[in-house]
């Protein structure tokens, strides 16, 4: 059974003449484990698709299934219990509490769930890098240390899903590649993650890519054994022959 399915989706805003159609029928599937990048010229439907996936949005029409269970059919309340107990969220501004300390911010999730362990903080701190930072405030730690807790935060439940929306858009190069190295660990951990980007470079660590164009899933690039470099080069590629400024996608 795939992790995710994504079936005939449609989604539209406004009535009549006035109807604007953002998703026509996109239907794909995501296997635990794997690692996806949604890319595509702004105003493609990216970030309306991560939505209706994360359960922020709903479909105007299909489905959508987490774990076989079809959340466009759900009310907000077993919406709210599933989103604690199956997904993790990562943003492009970190969305860290300013009056929390590292490990607080990490806790938090924790105490969604009514569960907390010191030792699980202590160690995925340890495995991303950041147990050094755990008593200081996010005013006082950079942007990819920021991004690197809000990872931490992310997994400590161990979600079936992680949805990560341009969580590399606020940082440099540098930063951006620790972060991408933190998210191969996480995969090697068994994390299953969707991420919408912009970016080819951080796309090419990617296992496959879901090109969005108008509304519809225009190609489904796979990596299988190419080389970071090697499916960075098929995806600029891809993108030239997509259409638009690749700085636009």
């Amino acid at each position: 059974m795939n992790l995710l399915e994504v079936k005939n989706v449609e989604k539209y805003y406004g009535q009549g003449e006035l109807i604007v159609k953002v998703l026509n029928d996109v239907s794909f599937s995501m296997n635990k484990n794997e690692f996806i990048a949604i890319m595509g010229p702004s105003g493609s439907g990216k970030t309306t698709l991560l939505n209706l996936i994360s359960t922020i949005d709903t479909v105007s029409s299909g489905n959508i299934y987490i774990n076989g269970m079809d959340i466009t059919n759900e009310g907000e309340e077993k919406l709210s219990e599933f989103r604690a107990d199956n997904l993790g969220f990562i943003f492009q501004d970190y969305n860290l509490l300013d009056i929390l300390t590292v490990r607080e911010n990490i806790e938090l999730a924790l105490s969604i769930k009514g569960e907390k362990s010191e030792e699980s903080i202590e160690e995925l701190a340890k495995f991303l890098g950041i147990e050094n930072i755990l008593y200081k405030y996010p005013n006082q730690i950079s942007g990819g240390e920021k991004q690197r807790c809000a990872f931490a935060r992310a997994f400590i439940n161990e979600p079936s899903l992680i949805l990560a929306d341009e969580p590399t858009g606020s940082l440099d190069s540098r930063s951006s590649k620790t972060i991408l190295e933190s998210m191969e660990k996480l995969k090697s951990r068994g994390a299953t993650i969707l991420m919408v980007t912009h970016d080819a470079f951080v796309s090419a660590w990617c296992d496959r890519v879901l090109f969005l164009k108008d509304g519809i899933i225009w190609k489904d690039l796979y990596r299988y054994e190419l080389t970071h470099r090697e499916f960075y080069n098929k995806i600029i590629e891809t993108m030239s022959v997509l259409g638009g400024d690749i700085n636009d996608l």
